[in-house]
């Protein structure tokens, strides 16, 4: 189940170089037969996390699972050469 929200912070003290990374939720193709867009994302090192003041939640508007194929079929298609 997709997560219907995301908690909004805001930065109360610096975090220093290293203490925080960026990237995006890539999902592998064969989980995301709906190529849903992905999102950027930030990792605080647990050590910072006092740092942060959570401010609001931003409710998402589309929450539904995606239909997955089965199993066998996806890894006979991640096999197929094919494909890559």
């Amino acid at each position: 189940m997709e997560r219907p929200y995301a908690q909004i912070y805001s930065v109360k003290e610096r975090i220093p170089q290293g203490g925080a990374a960026n990237g995006s939720a890539v999902s592998n193709p064969y989980f995301n037969p709906s190529q849903h867009t992905t999102n950027e994302q930030i990792f605080i090192d647990s050590h910072f996390l006092s740092n942060l003041e959570p401010i609001a939640l931003k409710s998402f508007t589309n929450t539904a699972t995606p239909t997955y194929s089965p199993i066998e079929q996806i890894i006979n298609n991640m096999l197929r050469t094919d494909t890559q």
